[in-house]
């Protein structure tokens, strides 16, 4: 089915600080001293539990998404007996308009669809009735993210701390994210920042972002917009241009990314920490409005409306398809959302990024609260809490025991868009004022793209880094500020960029966390490690029954176990697993040593489709007929094996490309002539076919 793309309203919040709790005063004409004070960062309130759109759930079916004409046709003729389970289930619900947003072939289970809901039937209702259904593996709430921000302060010339405080000056030395002799790649190393996008057209280009065409960091030709689900692109002069084109209308986007690549050594502006590696920019957020409000007259503005699940899904699933081609290997995303519920489409799309080696950073919110905010508190994303310059917890930053790591996120010095901001209605909108400047940005979001940025500087140390790697080098190299050893403050302390370079590329490092340790604690120098020899499975092949399988791991070394049929990870061993497992394919357990244990293993597993079964046969003039018993869940078709041997040594194949049928006659064969048959279902998945086991053999004997 071809790929569909929706347009979806956004909400995750960017993080300078908390964008819907910053008070300012409306009166632009006046310099609100809640707004633009020195300190910037105001009191901020409980998360509430993440948004959903209340007229959508996200449908994750396990293999082709229903047929949605089908589905209507029934519905407008009331005739429902052609229908299977969930389709039959989408009719009783008025469910007549779907979007696929990743098709089978994209994603980790099948078609992952956002269907729109009658006025008259709740999220809650929709997913009760169809989450049981045979086709569908799971249905969600179509969760809605908003940015991380706390303030934008008033223009400053104040020195960017945060490069000495974090010894990037030191790692420069050695490693840097560019093309030169000090990237061991040879190829930049790039940054895929989802956010509000950046500013497109030439003549909006801050000075210090430049494209990589023209000798810049940026990916101007890639930039991607996943709400309107097309490439970037300004054709006109205005700052936004209402048939389509494209700037980044908040700023947030162009403040991230320029903390990541800003041009380095050119006598201007900022350094950006990754040393010219470069940013593909990808907007998640809804375009801006015309306005003609009593504050700011015809000016245009724009608002935090939030980053939908699906276009995150959107998102990712680009950054993928150009992962390799622009050698991208971190994910940014400085916005985020708290939940009662796991969003998992979202986790599955960040499970593909891990698998693809690619390591997502999140900022850890600024509610100043426990509360778990997502998706930087899902698995496999680094989640990143703010300090001030002197190191110091900020006191708008998230705490609790997701947090990995922190790094400054107070004062941050940027180069920026001159853009002012209102409060009204409980959101702050932010419109063009003139002029490019650097100024002082707030809140988790700038201490994310900053771990960022430094990741980026791993990867050009140590190519074949994963991203549990990377993780490590970070966590096990930081300054330990807070308890000892990992807290819900700081994680495992603030990054040290020197250190974690040196960790990356295996030299000897003195780790600043205390050896005071927990199940996770690693160590900083990990060539002083030993190295794990081998990973066996207790299973390699399942049979498709729609549940998750989840094979144990043993982890020899030198010949000793250290890990016996494990199932989660020990103090030794990381075990992590890939995501979905349930649909036919092929999947990665990966083992990684920790404490006194190094190296990463990948060993796989498969699942296979169900096996048919021979139901009747009957003798034909020179040939016969079999008949056998129908699959379709996880089944593209069947193969008809037959010989005249029992051996079947001179077997001949004839393959049903259709998982419908459920006979074949086979002509042109001899006279009275007995024949053994046998029937066997296959599914392709990326090109590659698996088959299920055979039947049982039948002997047919031809008229």
């Amino acid at each position: 089915m071809k790929r569909k793309c929706l347009v979806f309203m956004l909400c995750m919040t960017l993080v300078f600080g908390q964008i819907s709790y910053v008070h300012a005063d409306p009166d632009l004409s006046q310099e609100s001293e809640a707004v633009r004070s020195d300190q910037g960062i105001t009191t901020q309130e409980e998360p509430n539990t993440l948004d959903y759109k209340e007229d959508e759930v996200i449908i994750v079916y396990e293999d082709e998404m229903a047929d949605v004409d089908k589905v209507e046709q029934a519905i407008e003729n009331d005739n429902m007996k052609s229908l299977d389970e969930t389709e039959q289930a989408l009719a009783d619900l008025g469910i007549a308009e779907q979007e696929e947003i990743l098709t089978q072939d994209s994603s980790v289970n099948g078609s992952v669809a956002v269907a729109t809901l009658p006025e008259d039937v709740s999220v809650n209702e929709a997913i009760r009735k169809l989450e049981d259904t045979e086709n569908v593996a799971y249905v969600q709430k179509n969760y809605v993210y908003h940015l991380q921000t706390t303030s934008i302060n008033d223009k400053m010339s104040a020195n960017a701390y945060y490069l000495n405080n974090l010894n990037l000056y030191e790692a420069w030395d050695s490693v840097r994210a560019d093309g030169s002799t000090y990237n061991k790649t040879g190829t930049p190393i790039t940054v895929a920042v989802l956010d509000t996008g950046i500013n497109y057209d030439t003549s909006e280009r801050h000075e210090e972002l430049q494209d990589v065409g023209s000798g810049g960091n940026i990916w101007y030709t890639y930039a991607y917009d996943a709400y309107q689900c097309k490439r970037m692109s300004k054709t006109g002069t205005d700052w936004y241009d209402s048939t389509g084109t494209f700037t980044d209308y908040i700023g947030h986007g162009t403040t991230v990314a320029s903390l990541i690549s800003s041009s380095v050594n050119n006598g201007k502006g900022v350094a950006g920490v990754s040393y010219n590696g470069r940013v593909l920019p990808v907007n998640v957020f809804e375009q801006p409005v015309l306005s003609s409000n009593e504050y700011l007259g015809n000016e245009l503005y724009g608002f935090d409306a939030g980053a939908s699940t699906s276009t995150l899904i959107e998102a990712y699933d680009y950054v993928l398809k150009y992962a390799d081609k622009l050698n991208i290997k971190v994910i940014n995303m400085s916005l985020g959302g708290s939940a009662d519920n796991i969003d998992e489409a979202l986790q599955d799309s960040i499970e593909q990024a891990y698998d693809k080696g690619i390591l997502t950073v999140a900022s850890a919110g600024n509610y100043y609260s426990s509360q778990k905010m997502y998706p930087a508190s899902f698995e496999h994303v680094l989640s990143v809490a703010s300090v001030d310059s002197n190191n110091q917890h900020s006191d708008f930053s998230q705490y609790n025991d997701a947090v990995d790591i922190s790094a400054p996120g107070e004062r941050i010095l940027a180069p920026a868009a001159d853009y002012a901001y209102s409060l009204k209605k409980d959101r702050l909108y932010w419109y063009k004022a003139n002029g490019y400047t650097n100024v002082n940005v707030n809140g988790t979001s700038f201490s994310a793209p900053i771990v960022s940025g430094i990741a980026a500087l791993l990867y050009a140390a140590d190519p074949d880094m994963t991203p549990d790697q990377a993780e490590k080098y970070l966590t096990s190299t930081a300054t330990d500020v807070g308890d000892p050893g990992k807290d819900n403050y700081y994680g495992y302390g603030v990054v040290d960029a020197y250190k974690a370079v040196q960790a990356a590329l295996g030299n000897d490092v003195e780790s600043s966390v205390s050896s005071t340790n927990s199940v996770t604690q690693v160590t900083a120098n990990p060539s002083l490690s030993r190295l794990i020899s081998s990973m066996s499975l207790s299973v390699t092949k399942y049979v498709y029954n729609g549940e998750a399988r989840k094979p144990s791991a043993t982890v020899t070394y030198s010949g000793r176990k250290i890990a016996n049929k494990i199932t989660s990870s020990t103090v030794s061993i990381k075990l992590t697993y890939g995501g979905g497992r349930k649909n036919v394919g092929t999947y990665r357990v990966r083992t990684t040593g920790q404490n006194t244990f190094n190296g990463s293993i990948v060993q796989t597993f498969k699942i296979i489709p169900r096996a048919t079964t021979i139901l009747a046969s009957a003798s034909k003039t020179k040939g016969f007929k079999v008949k056998w018993k129908k699959r379709t869940l996880q089944v593209d078709g069947y193969q008809v094996q037959y010989a005249t041997k029992s051996n079947m040594s001179d077997l001949k194949t004839v393959t049903i490309r259709q998982n419908t049928t459920d006979a074949k006659t086979i002509t042109g064969l001899k006279a009275k002539k007995k024949y053994y048959v046998r029937v066997r279902t296959y599914k392709k998945v990326d090109g590659k076919n698996y088959f299920s086991n055979w039947s049982a053999t039948k002997a047919i004997k031809t008229k």
